[in-house]
């Protein structure tokens, strides 16, 4: 099992890219903050050796929706919509997911402008069988054909631009290569942070509340370093979530 991530990675407090360094570690309220995407041309992503699909995958985050307008891409492991991989997006009141092949599915409706939602999607049978999540809550299951399961990993995005961009807030999300239990999903719920238990088997963790270690990036909290890249960001994206 993996230790916790230590925050912040340098000297420096959220928001402060630049200037002197601060006196010593900056402590944060869980989930005091998240990075601010505008709907217009904000994204963050990273791109990394392409590897198979495991035979598990999860991923679990915040999020807090803008105005709901049509299709707003929110996160996924590929930019494409219907790309090789999955695509968490917005259709108006809808939270959609796509797959591979242009399979798309309505997995909740009822999404509220303003409001902020635990995400969690658990991936497993090498893509076979999907159970997606909503505040800790089992959502209808998918069972996806052959045609329509990822077959590679080869990278993470948020905010587009693989439909229109997302308008919002996402705060805490992670990626894991092992299937979540439901009582995880819900301690990532209560918890508001990814609590230590889930750390197994960890690819990438975004607490998205601070600058580094460029100052066009937000680390990776994982044990392998795939720091997002943040594109037309302002130069402090971080809001009170």
């Amino acid at each position: 099992m993996l230790p916790l991530p230590s925050f912040p990675l340098g000297p420096y407090g959220r928001g402060l890219p630049r200037g002197g360094p601060l006196p010593g570690p900056v402590q944060y309220a869980p989930l005091s903050t998240g990075i601010q995407f505008d709907g217009v041309n904000d994204r963050a992503e990273v791109v990394f050796g392409a590897t198979a699909w495991p035979t598990d995958f999860s991923v679990t985050g915040w999020l807090r929706i803008g105005p709901t307008t049509p299709n707003r891409f929110v996160a996924g492991t590929t930019p494409t919509y219907g790309g090789d991989g999955f695509h968490l997006y917005l259709s108006g009141p809808n939270l959609r997911l796509t797959s591979r092949g242009g399979r798309d599915d309505v997995i909740f409706t009822g999404i509220v402008a303003g409001q902020a939602y635990h995400f969690a999607l658990v991936v497993t049978g090498a893509g076979a069988s999907v159970q997606p999540y909503l505040n800790a809550q089992r959502l209808a299951p998918l069972s996806l054909p052959t045609g329509n399961r990822p077959t590679v990993l080869s990278g993470y995005y948020f905010g587009g631009p693989g439909l229109a961009f997302f308008d919002g807030r996402l705060a805490d999300w992670a990626f894991l290569r092992r299937a979540l239990t439901d009582a995880e999903v819900q301690a990532h719920q209560a918890a508001r942070i990814l609590p230590p238990s889930t750390f197994a088997d960890l690819d990438a963790y975004y607490r998205f509340q601070l600058i580094g270690p460029a100052a066009a990036q937000t680390p990776d909290g994982g044990p392998f370093a795939r720091h997002l890249t943040l594109f037309n960001m302002i130069a402090n994206p971080f809001a009170a979530f």
